[in-house]
C-alpha cells in the first residue's frame, strides 16, 4: 500500500472524550455538549488533512558508494525535496517529516535480518530540500538493498499520522575481506601457475619494460634488432626486455559443504570465499594472467577472460553474492564452452576433501568440454590446510 493514514495512540484517547461528550449529549439532551464535540472533531480532521498534504511533492534521493569491502563504513547520504505546487494549501514546508530506511542484504536473506532505521527532517522548505546523512558498518558480504523509503508525519498535533512510500532503492555490493597470501601460497601459485604454452608465447614477443641491449642470438626476431647501434659496432645488436611470466590458472570455488548444519559450516564457506577474493586481487594487481573463475552455489556462475583492475569489481561480485547450495553439482564447475590455454592449471578451493584423481577420473570421458587441461590441485578450506597458504583477515 502506498498510502495509509493511522490514528496514534493519542487520537485514540481524543476520539473517546470526543464519544463520551457525544454519548453525554445524547443521554442528557444537551445540544451545547453536542456542539462542543463537534468543536473538538475539527483539529482531529485538521491534523489528518494537514498530514496528507504536507506529504505530497516529496521525492528521495540517495548519494551513495555502491560497492565498499565487508567491515567498511557505508555512508549514506540523504536527500528529501519539495516540489513548488499552485494549491493554495500545498504552498507551505512540510514539517516533521520523519524517514524510515531498510537495508536487506538479498544475497543471504535467511540468515541476516533486516535492518531499519529512522532519520526526522525537521522542515522541508517547498521548492526546496533538506539533507540528512547516516552510517553502517557492514560485516556481511552480498549483495545489499536500501529502500524503499517509507515517509510519514503527524504534525502538527501527533493525532494521525499519514505513511507514505517511495519506492526507489539503491544496491550496495559488499565485497568480502581478503587476507594475506603466504609465502607456501606464492610457491605454490608459481609451481602450478605457469603455463607453458604462456612461456612460449612471450619468449617470441617483446614483453615488459626495456632492459639494455645484447648480441644477436640464434632465433631472435628480425623487430628485435635495433639498427642504430648495430650500424655503429657492425655486428646484430637487439634490444633485450624484461620477460613476464603469463600465469594461467583456473580457479573454481565449491560452497557445498558435506558436513551436518550448524558444524562450522558457514565459518568454512566465509573462509573459502574470502580465500578466493585474495587470489583474484592478487592476480588482477599482478596482471599478465589468464584467469578463468567458476563459483559453485545457487547458480553456477563462470568468467574466463585476461585480468586486470578494471574487471576486479566484477569478480568480486561474483563471489559476493554467491550462496551455498543445496546439493552437490561439482560436475558443472568443471564444463564450460569456452576453452583455456593448454596446460593451464587448476585450483580447486572447497569446504570438503576432494581427491584430485577421482575428480580426474569421473569427468576425462567429456574431454570435449571439460576445463581440465593441466594440473589439479585441492585446497580443504575448513581444515589446518588452508593456514598454510592463506592468513584470515583480523
Amino acid at each position: 500500500m502506498r498510502f495509509k493514514t493511522v490514528i496514534c495512540r493519542e487520537g485514540l484517547y481524543y476520539l473517546l472524550v470526543i464519544g463520551f461528550v457525544m454519548f453525554g449529549s445524547i443521554l442528557r439532551e444537551v445540544n451545547l455538549l453536542m456542539v462542543i464535540a463537534g468543536m473538538m472533531l475539527f483539529p482531529f480532521f485538521f491534523n489528518w488533512r494537514a498530514a496528507v498534504v504536507s506529504l505530497r511533492r516529496l521525492s528521495v534521493k540517495r548519494q551513495l558508494t555502491h560497492s565498499i569491502t565487508a567491515g567498511e563504513l557505508l555512508v549514506v547520504n540523504v536527500e528529501v525535496k519539495k516540489r513548488s505546487s499552485r494549491n493554495l494549501l500545498g504552498k507551505r514546508a512540510s514539517w516533521a517529516v520523519k524517514l524510515e530506511e531498510t537495508i536487506i542484504n538479498e544475497s543471504m536473506p535467511a540468515t541476516i535480518p533486516p535492518k531499519t532505521l529512522s532519520l526526522l527532517f525537521w522542515r522541508i522548505p517547498m521548492a526546496g530540500s533538506a539533507c540528512l546523512s547516516y552510517s553502517a558498518r557492514l560485516y556481511q558480504r552480498g549483495m545489499y538493498k536500501i529502500g524503499p523509503s517509507r515517509l510519514s508525519t503527524g504534525f502538527p498535533l501527533g493525532l494521525i499520522r499519514h505513511y507514505r512510500l517511495w519506492r526507489g532503492v539503491e544496491r550496495v555490493v559488499v565485497f568480502p575481506r581478503c587476507g594475506n597470501l603466504t609465502p607456501n601460497w606464492m610457491r605454490l601459485f608459481h609451481e602450478v601457475g605457469t603455463s607453458k604454452t604462456a612461456q612460449l608465447r612471450s619468449s617470441y614477443q617483446p614483453a615488459g619494460d626495456f632492459h639494455g641491449l645484447r648480441d644477436w642470438r640464434t632465433g631472435d626476431g628480425r623487430r628485435l634488432i635495433h639498427w642504430r647501434s648495430t650500424a655503429r659496432r657492425g655486428s646484430p645488436v637487439v634490444r633485450q626486455f624484461e620477460q613476464q611470466q603469463q600465469l594461467d590458472l583456473n580457479l573454481l570455488v565449491d560452497l557445498f559443504s558435506d558436513s551436518p548444519p550448524g558444524e562450522g559450516n558457514e565459518e568454512a564457506i566465509e573462509a573459502t570465499i574470502s580465500f578466493a577474493a585474495t587470489i583474484v586481487t592478487h592476480l588482477c594487481h599482478r596482471g599478465n594472467c589468464h584467469l578463468r573463475l567458476a563459483v559453485h552455489g545457487n547458480d553456477v556462475a563462470h568468467h574466463a577472460s585476461p585480468v586486470h583492475l578494471r574487471q576486479l569489481p566484477q569478480l568480486l561480485t561474483m563471489l559476493a553474492t554467491a550462496s551455498p547450495p543445496s546439493e552437490d553439482c561439482l560436475s558443472d564447475l568443471l564444463q564450460d564452452d569456452e576453452p583455456l590455454p593448454a596446460g593451464t592449471p587448476t585450483l580447486i578451493l572447497s569446504p570438503r576433501q576432494l581427491d584430485p584423481h577421482t575428480l580426474l577420473s569421473e569427468y576425462e570421458a567429456d574431454h570435449a568440454h571439460s576445463v581440465v587441461s593441466g594440473a589439479v590441485t585441492c585446497i580443504h578450506t575448513a581444515g589446518a590446510e588452508l593456514k598454510n597458504f592463506y592468513e584470515v583477515p583480523m
